[in-house]
């Protein structure tokens, strides 16, 4: 049985990845914060721990380590203090997970550090493929550091850096927000609805992550999100019909900036990225088109 370790393994992506893991009967040990929360769910297959004096026993000896461990960028105002927080908990975390992993005497095979498509700043409707440039505004100065930092591990060790996408979900992350003003009658498009949206079902999310450890060619940066990336006015238009509710109520660029200030980027920033590598190496995405994947999410209980 390979052992994997994940940092961040209480979050949401962190939660939905252990519970494939364990399916595919790997064991997997969860590095956290709140361990003595998750302690319950304790069983052979699964094992939390945090305190960074026990990460060098629990690494030795894994298949691979996953870093997902970062503050939300969505949770708070982005105040200067939790700009800190935001960049430090990415930073300076996996610069540790790297020293560590580097000192080890079994190292693992695979190292997967956490990114995301917000590596390319404001882009437009240009295609953005995983050699695409990086931006220049806080999210792109962010992942920029964040790879970097990933960047030390020992070159024996197989990198990968997904870059992740707007993951959707009914219950958890941006789409949770989204679609309750639509049951409210009040839904519709943030900002001017022209921007694009690198989205990806979450069922793909995780099982593109396990087919970057599974598979030993895969090395390096890869977009995760879907290859038909939709404008936030398409996006919005397709929750409606879904819910069978209007979305038609925008609210204006003017009034996101208002209301949160710099942190506006993540839902008006365009970003129209596609997973190239991850096509050259014949993934299969099973929701490749919007509609499809908010039906599976939305009306499904």
């Amino acid at each position: 049985m390979k052992k994997i370790a994940i940092f961040g393994g209480s979050g949401f992506i962190g939660q939905n990845l252990t519970a494939k893991l364990k399916e595919k009967n790997y064991y997997v040990i969860n590095f956290t914060r709140n361990a003595t929360k998750y302690i319950a769910t304790f069983d052979n297959n699964i094992q939390y721990s945090y305190h960074s004096n026990d990460w060098k026993k629990y690494l030795e000896n894994t298949y691979a380590v996953i870093n997902l461990a970062g503050a939300s960028v969505a949770a708070k105002r982005w105040t200067k203090s939790y700009k800190k927080i935001i960049y430090k908990s990415r930073i300076n975390t996996t610069e540790l997970i790297v020293n560590t992993v580097n000192n080890l005497k079994e190292k693992p095979q695979v190292f997967i550090n956490a990114s995301a498509t917000g590596y390319y700043g404001d882009c437009n409707d240009k295609v953005i493929t995983e050699k695409s440039p990086a931006g220049n505004d806080f999210l792109a100065k962010v992942c920029l550091d964040w790879e970097s930092a990933a960047k030390k591990i020992n070159p024996d060790i197989r990198l990968i850096i997904p870059r992740i996408g707007f993951v959707l979900d009914k219950k958890q992350g941006g789409l949770a927000k989204m679609i309750l003003p639509f049951k409210f009658f009040i839904g519709g498009p943030l900002g001017s609805g022209n921007q694009y949206i690198p989205w990806i079902h979450k069922k793909d999310l995780i099982n593109l992550i396990i087919f970057l450890i599974e598979n030993e060619n895969c090395t390096g940066e890869f977009n995760c999100s879907s290859p038909k990336p939709i404008t936030m006015k398409e996006f919005a238009s397709e929750i409606g019909k879904v819910l069978i509710r209007p979305s038609i109520l925008k609210v204006p660029t003017s009034v996101l900036k208002l209301i949160l200030g710099e942190q506006s980027i993540v839902v008006l920033n365009s970003c129209r990225a596609i997973p190239e590598k991850a096509s050259t190496f014949n993934f299969k995405f099973y929701y490749e088109d919007i509609d499809k994947a908010l039906e599976n999410l939305l009306t499904n209980k």
